[in-house]
């Protein structure tokens, strides 16, 4: 008779315990120490695949490298400052030499490194306490100088060039982040730019993510209305029902826009006469505006 086990769960712990740390858990000779060492990795400021990790080690090669390894983690921790770290392999806890991490423990940065500059040659320790999000920037040496000797502000800097991910070009991103060590000033004047920018394009998509979710959005000329087979359309004060002409997405997106913050009715638009779709929209408009549903239902 064999017992398999495919899994080990420990009540109050919510990252990964390996099966085989559960024998170290239940065995007379290391119980003591296998709790005493979950409950130290479990407090850490570490990702959980690192705390799973250091279980993993610990099955491995035993307790006095986990410990060893957990004692320099802590050690090294940002506690909220941002500082710069190699990139974490995961497979053994060791230095990814593609990329060095900006962290306060909260918030990380993936940066690509020269090729002349490697992690082990600067000596960084491994970023275990906070998955990073890429960038496309690349740090040269001195590039990485001068973000190193201005950690905390490059680190706000960069929070804000991410942030605006998506919303401006990566071109103009980049532009920005290249001038912040030619000219700090120009660079602050740009980014403000990019960040006025992306403000009313965020805007934008969560005026028109507000219309998908209630369906219906009333403004000073009318309505817009959202149906989730056929898309937006533009309803007027008299309950005249007509679709978007605009060939790209983002242009309905930002006709709500217009509509909804500067009160102006969408200009490319055609009439609906398909009785369907008119019942749809009345249906809708109705839920907000009961005596227009009868002027638009055919």
């Amino acid at each position: 008779m064999r017992l398999h086990v495919s899994e080990c769960e420990v009540e109050g712990v919510d990252f990964g315990v390996p099966i085989e740390y559960g024998a170290l858990l239940l065995h007379e000779e290391t119980e003591k120490e296998a709790w005493r060492l979950l409950e130290e990795v479990s407090r850490s400021p570490f990702m959980d695949k690192v705390k799973t990790a250091l279980l993993e080690i610990a099955c491995k090669e035993g307790f006095e490298k986990a410990w060893s390894l957990l004692e320099k983690f802590n050690r090294e921790a940002p506690r909220g400052k941002p500082r710069f770290y190699a990139n974490l392999n995961v497979f053994d806890l060791t230095a990814d030499g593609r990329f060095v991490v900006l962290t306060d423990g909260k918030s990380a940065f993936k940066f690509s490194l020269s090729p002349s500059q490697m992690p082990e040659n600067l000596n960084l320790p491994v970023n275990v306490y906070c998955r990073p999000s890429s960038t496309i920037f690349t740090l040269t040496v001195d590039r990485f100088k001068t973000a190193v000797e201005n950690a905390e502000e490059f680190f706000d800097f960069i929070k804000e060039l991410k942030r605006i991910y998506g919303f401006v070009s990566d071109k103009r991103r980049m532009e920005c982040f290249i001038k912040f060590f030619e000219d700090r000033k120009q660079a602050y004047e740009m980014l403000k730019a990019l960040s006025k920018d992306a403000g009313r394009r965020i805007r934008r998509d969560e005026i028109y993510r507000t219309l998908v979710e209630k369906k219906v959005l009333e403004f000073s000329e009318g309505f817009f209305v959202y149906n989730e087979w056929w898309g937006a359309y533009y309803v007027t004060k008299n309950g005249e029902v007509y679709r978007f002409k605009c060939t790209k997405p983002v242009d309905i997106r930002e006709a709500v826009q217009r509509g909804v913050e500067k009160g102006k009715a969408p200009k490319k638009i055609e009439p609906v006469e398909d009785e369907r779709v008119l019942r749809e929209i009345a249906r809708a408009v109705g839920s907000v505006k009961p005596e227009l549903a009868l002027i638009i239902s055919p």
